[in-house]
């Protein structure tokens, strides 16, 4: 709703609302904007200076929430792990040499998004991790994702740079989301984190 603007206070009730109890499970944090935001202005670089990289700094920083937490939240870290921030795009205009360069600065990674024509899908690490969202829209994905297309998926996949990977499928029909999962797991020799009956 903010669009960035003025977030100090709300990134901060939402780093105190509970996230840092995932400790080393919390992945990484998905930054999602719809296709109405634009690159215009320097709104993402001030915000890239907010995000902490850590938890001890998410802790100290999640201290300035707003009352709305108060007596719910959380900011007891004991341990410190690592904290990765992801930005999906769905606007053209994120698809510029220089704001990657900013990203890949901050340590931030660009969403691999498989999405609609209008959203950018740019495959260029800009972090020490590759955060990809498979959301296989239109009708052609009515039952989710094809084992060909995951075959051919898997095998570009293992093209992409050793570092860690976080990859989500949300499909228009999600029921399937689980099982696409599963099949691309096997096909690119991963554990699964989905836990077993």
């Amino acid at each position: 709703v903010k669009r960035l603007k003025d977030v100090t206070e709300a990134l901060a009730t939402f780093l105190g609302s509970g996230v840092l109890c995932l400790k080393q499970k919390l992945g990484a944090i998905l930054w999602q904007f719809p296709p109405n935001v634009t690159l215009k202005d320097d709104r993402f670089e001030r915000f890239f200076e907010l995000l902490p990289k850590n938890h001890k700094q998410a802790a100290q920083f999640a201290r300035d929430h707003s009352h709305k937490l108060e007596g719910g939240s959380w900011t007891d870290v004991e341990e410190d792990y690592p904290l990765r921030h992801a930005f999906e795009f769905r606007h053209g205009s994120f698809a510029d040499p220089a704001f990657m360069s900013l990203m890949r600065r901050h340590g931030v990674a660009f969403v691999v998004s498989h999405a609609s024509e209008k959203a950018p899908f740019i495959e260029e690490p800009t972090a020490d991790f590759i955060y990809a969202r498979m959301h296989g829209e239109g009708k052609g994905f009515s039952k989710g994702y094809t084992s060909s297309s995951l075959k051919n998926l898997a095998k570009h996949i293992q093209s992409w740079p050793k570092k860690d990977a976080f990859i989500y499928f949300s499909t228009d029909q999600k029921r399937y989301a689980p099982a696409n999962a599963l099949d691309l797991s096997k096909l690119i020799s991963i554990s699964s984190t989905i836990p077993k009956k």
